[in-house]
């Protein structure tokens, strides 16, 4: 179980554009016709989902149950491997034993959700069951297991995954949770991202650069199709 988040981390972008001009005329005075002046090509804007993928500078990976998984994190985070389980996350400098922001991830076999037979949309219905066994012994967030139909399926990189983003009871802490299955569907990971509420909005672009950055059995998945499915799941309200 992850100790209580007490203080979010902050991620500030900003960015300053500014361009001047000034035309001058002389009245009865006859003037040759400027030549054109060059246009000046400004760099992009970065968006902070860009900037973050950018400050990804190391790589965290685990091989579980014959499935191997790797993302990327920024510096100043920590890695933490158990069994099943790999987390990176932010820890208060004041407090180093209490987490600020985590993103911790299980991989688990299809088998262990005890189904007569595996429906051909997979991913909503392991994230349920198996979030359900860890509300039991205590180690996930109120609020952060969907209900029947709650989560949204969509396709990670050619893989059948699912989405939810959700927010505690008490409005505290706020978090996504992403199960993508195997190609031989005999296994699933399961992702979950969670910091405070406050937080949330400097959070956001961190962790869809990290899951973006997400690679299953050596195969990256991508940004985009993730980046859509949340937007999506946001957009129904």
């Amino acid at each position: 179980m992850l100790p209580r988040i007490t203080r979010p981390f902050l991620l500030l972008v900003v960015i300053l554009l500014s361009a001047c001009s000034g035309v001058e005329n002389l009245t009865g005075v006859e003037l040759a016709s400027p030549a054109a002046l060059p246009t000046a090509t400004l760099p992009p804007t970065a968006t902070p989902l860009a900037a973050a993928t950018a400050a990804l500078a190391n790589t965290a990976s685990k091989d579980f149950l014959g499935t191997t998984i790797s993302l990327g994190y920024p510096d100043g985070w920590q890695v933490e491997e158990r069994g099943q389980s790999l987390t990176v996350y932010q820890s208060d400098p004041a407090s180093p034993k209490e987490v600020t922001t985590s993103v911790q991830i299980f991989i688990a076999l299809t088998r262990s959700l005890e189904l007569e037979e595996l429906p051909e949309v997979l991913a909503p219905i392991a994230m349920q069951r198996f979030l359900l066994r860890g509300e039991e012994f205590g180690f996930v967030a109120p609020n952060s297991v969907p209900g029947t139909d709650e989560a949204l399926p969509f396709q990670w990189g050619g893989h059948d995954a699912a989405i939810f983003p959700w927010r505690s009871e008490d409005g505290a802490l706020a978090g996504v949770q992403v199960t993508v299955i195997t190609e031989d569907r005999r296994r699933f990971v399961l992702i979950g991202t969670q910091t405070n509420a406050a937080g949330w909005p400097a959070l956001e672009p961190v962790w869809q650069a990290m899951l973006g950055s997400f690679t299953l059995d050596g195969q990256a998945l991508g940004a985009d199709d993730l980046k859509n499915a949340y937007d999506s799941f946001m957009d129904r309200g």
